[in-house]
Protein backbone atom coordinates (compact mmCIF):
# COMPACT_ATOMS: atom_id res chain seq x y z
CA UNK A 1 0.00 0.00 0.00
CA UNK A 2 1.08 3.59 -1.03
CA UNK A 3 0.33 6.18 1.16
CA UNK A 4 0.03 9.61 -0.89
CA UNK A 5 2.61 12.27 -0.29
CA UNK A 6 1.38 15.83 0.64
CA UNK A 7 0.85 18.18 -1.67
CA UNK A 8 3.16 20.93 -1.92
CA UNK A 9 0.78 23.74 -2.64
CA UNK A 10 -0.25 24.30 0.60
CA UNK A 11 3.43 25.15 1.30
CA UNK A 12 3.51 27.30 -2.10
CA UNK A 13 0.54 29.34 -0.90
CA UNK A 14 2.44 29.67 2.69
CA UNK A 15 5.68 31.06 0.68
CA UNK A 16 3.79 33.29 -1.59
CA UNK A 17 1.40 35.31 0.93
CA UNK A 18 5.31 35.55 3.34
CA UNK A 19 7.11 36.88 0.01
CA UNK A 20 5.48 40.75 0.14
CA UNK A 21 6.16 40.66 4.40
CA UNK A 22 9.45 39.55 3.55
CA UNK A 23 9.66 42.62 1.11
CA UNK A 24 8.37 45.08 3.05
CA UNK A 25 10.97 44.13 6.39
CA UNK A 26 14.25 43.96 4.06
CA UNK A 27 13.57 47.45 2.33
CA UNK A 28 12.06 49.13 5.35
CA UNK A 29 15.54 47.77 7.11
CA UNK A 30 17.64 49.83 4.45
CA UNK A 31 15.76 53.10 4.97
CA UNK A 32 18.07 56.00 6.25
CA UNK A 33 16.21 57.94 8.68
CA UNK A 34 16.73 61.68 9.49
CA UNK A 35 17.60 62.77 12.76
CA UNK A 36 15.71 65.86 13.97
CA UNK A 37 16.66 69.15 13.93
CA UNK A 38 19.58 69.88 16.47
CA UNK A 39 18.66 73.92 17.89
CA UNK A 40 21.23 75.96 19.12
CA UNK A 41 20.98 76.88 22.94
CA UNK A 42 19.20 79.96 23.38
CA UNK A 43 21.90 82.28 23.31
CA UNK A 44 23.23 81.60 20.46
CA UNK A 45 23.96 84.58 18.01
CA UNK A 46 22.13 84.69 14.66
CA UNK A 47 24.89 83.17 12.55
CA UNK A 48 25.22 79.80 14.48
CA UNK A 49 21.20 79.69 14.00
CA UNK A 50 21.58 80.48 10.41
CA UNK A 51 23.99 77.46 10.59
CA UNK A 52 21.58 75.06 12.35
CA UNK A 53 19.08 75.81 9.65
CA UNK A 54 21.42 75.18 6.63
CA UNK A 55 22.04 71.99 8.60
CA UNK A 56 18.65 70.77 8.68
CA UNK A 57 16.77 72.82 5.73
CA UNK A 58 15.00 70.35 3.27
CA UNK A 59 15.15 70.83 -0.54
CA UNK A 60 12.21 68.49 -2.03
CA UNK A 61 13.90 66.44 -5.66
CA UNK A 62 11.35 64.49 -7.43
CA UNK A 63 12.30 62.36 -10.56
CA UNK A 64 9.99 60.31 -12.66
CA UNK A 65 10.27 57.03 -10.49
CA UNK A 66 11.17 58.74 -6.79
CA UNK A 67 10.79 61.77 -4.16
CA UNK A 68 13.64 62.61 -2.34
CA UNK A 69 14.75 65.18 0.48
CA UNK A 70 18.07 66.49 0.45
CA UNK A 71 19.61 67.65 3.65
CA UNK A 72 23.46 68.94 4.59
CA UNK A 73 23.79 65.13 5.75
CA UNK A 74 21.55 62.94 3.13
CA UNK A 75 19.15 62.05 0.63
CA UNK A 76 15.91 60.45 2.14
CA UNK A 77 12.76 59.28 0.87
CA UNK A 78 9.04 60.32 2.46
CA UNK A 79 9.63 58.03 5.46
CA UNK A 80 13.83 58.89 6.07
CA UNK A 81 12.43 62.26 7.18
CA UNK A 82 9.65 61.57 9.34
CA UNK A 83 11.54 62.10 12.57
CA UNK A 84 12.54 65.50 11.44
CA UNK A 85 9.38 66.65 9.45
CA UNK A 86 6.83 65.47 12.30
CA UNK A 87 8.36 68.03 15.23
CA UNK A 88 6.25 70.15 13.80
CA UNK A 89 2.59 70.68 13.08
CA UNK A 90 1.99 71.92 9.18
CA UNK A 91 5.40 69.86 8.11
CA UNK A 92 3.66 66.78 9.80
CA UNK A 93 0.38 67.66 7.97
CA UNK A 94 1.77 67.89 5.10
CA UNK A 95 3.48 64.92 5.26
CA UNK A 96 0.67 62.74 6.16
CA UNK A 97 -1.05 64.31 3.06
CA UNK A 98 1.27 63.67 0.81
CA UNK A 99 1.50 60.04 1.70
CA UNK A 100 -1.98 58.91 1.98
CA UNK A 101 -1.85 60.57 -1.58
CA UNK A 102 0.52 58.10 -2.36
CA UNK A 103 -0.93 55.28 -0.92
CA UNK A 104 -4.49 56.13 -3.20
CA UNK A 105 -2.67 56.51 -5.80
CA UNK A 106 -0.57 53.14 -5.87
CA UNK A 107 -3.84 51.40 -4.78
CA UNK A 108 -5.21 52.59 -7.80
CA UNK A 109 -2.14 51.61 -9.69
CA UNK A 110 -2.46 47.93 -8.35
CA UNK A 111 -6.16 47.83 -9.13
CA UNK A 112 -5.33 48.79 -12.52
CA UNK A 113 -2.60 46.32 -12.83
CA UNK A 114 -4.61 43.40 -10.94
CA UNK A 115 -7.28 43.79 -13.55
CA UNK A 116 -4.72 43.77 -16.54
CA UNK A 117 -2.87 40.84 -14.89
CA UNK A 118 -6.02 38.80 -14.33
CA UNK A 119 -7.17 39.29 -17.93
CA UNK A 120 -3.43 38.17 -19.06
CA UNK A 121 -3.94 35.38 -16.59
CA UNK A 122 -6.64 34.09 -18.05
CA UNK A 123 -5.93 34.54 -21.57
CA UNK A 124 -2.84 32.44 -21.04
CA UNK A 125 -2.86 30.05 -18.51
CA UNK A 126 -6.49 28.74 -18.45
CA UNK A 127 -7.89 25.82 -20.70
CA UNK A 128 -10.07 26.97 -23.67
CA UNK A 129 -13.31 25.64 -22.23
CA UNK A 130 -12.61 27.86 -18.90
CA UNK A 131 -11.64 30.81 -20.31
CA UNK A 132 -13.51 34.09 -20.19
CA UNK A 133 -15.19 35.75 -23.28
CA UNK A 134 -13.17 37.56 -25.46
CA UNK A 135 -15.39 40.57 -24.90
CA UNK A 136 -15.08 40.27 -20.99
CA UNK A 137 -10.95 40.06 -21.50
CA UNK A 138 -10.94 42.91 -23.82
CA UNK A 139 -13.14 44.64 -20.90
CA UNK A 140 -10.78 43.86 -18.04
CA UNK A 141 -7.88 45.41 -20.56
CA UNK A 142 -9.59 48.27 -20.96
CA UNK A 143 -10.53 48.68 -17.56
CA UNK A 144 -7.40 48.02 -16.08
CA UNK A 145 -5.46 50.12 -18.42
CA UNK A 146 -7.88 53.25 -17.65
CA UNK A 147 -7.43 52.68 -13.97
CA UNK A 148 -3.70 52.33 -14.49
CA UNK A 149 -3.68 55.55 -16.32
CA UNK A 150 -5.51 57.68 -14.13
CA UNK A 151 -3.07 56.81 -10.98
CA UNK A 152 -0.41 57.74 -13.45
CA UNK A 153 -1.54 61.50 -14.05
CA UNK A 154 -2.96 61.85 -10.50
CA UNK A 155 0.69 60.59 -9.18
CA UNK A 156 2.25 63.56 -12.19
CA UNK A 157 -0.16 65.91 -10.47
CA UNK A 158 -2.48 65.22 -7.47
CA UNK A 159 0.29 63.57 -5.24
CA UNK A 160 3.25 65.34 -6.39
CA UNK A 161 1.82 68.89 -5.42
CA UNK A 162 1.18 67.67 -2.01
CA UNK A 163 5.04 66.34 -1.85
CA UNK A 164 6.51 69.53 -2.70
CA UNK A 165 4.64 70.90 0.08
CA UNK A 166 6.40 69.36 2.72
CA UNK A 167 9.60 70.93 2.67
CA UNK A 168 8.70 74.61 2.47
CA UNK A 169 6.31 73.92 5.38
CA UNK A 170 9.11 72.32 7.78
CA UNK A 171 11.64 74.96 6.39
CA UNK A 172 9.12 78.01 7.51
CA UNK A 173 8.43 76.37 10.94
CA UNK A 174 12.45 75.57 11.70
CA UNK A 175 13.24 79.33 10.72
CA UNK A 176 10.53 80.05 13.39
CA UNK A 177 11.78 77.88 15.89
CA UNK A 178 15.08 79.21 14.82
CA UNK A 179 14.00 82.49 15.43
CA UNK A 180 15.08 83.85 12.10
CA UNK A 181 13.16 85.97 9.65
CA UNK A 182 10.68 84.10 6.82
CA UNK A 183 12.34 84.15 3.44
CA UNK A 184 11.49 85.42 0.57
CA UNK A 185 9.23 83.84 -2.29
Amino acid sequence: MVTPRPSSEGHMRHATLLLPLAIVVTLAGCTRHAAPPQLPGGAADASAREAAYAASALEHHASFWRQAWKRADGTYNIDGIRASVDAYPASKAARKKARNRGVTVAILGALGGGFVGYAAGQQLFVADDDRLADGTLYTLYGAGAAIALVAVVLDRTWARTAYGEIAPAYNAELRRDLALPPLAR
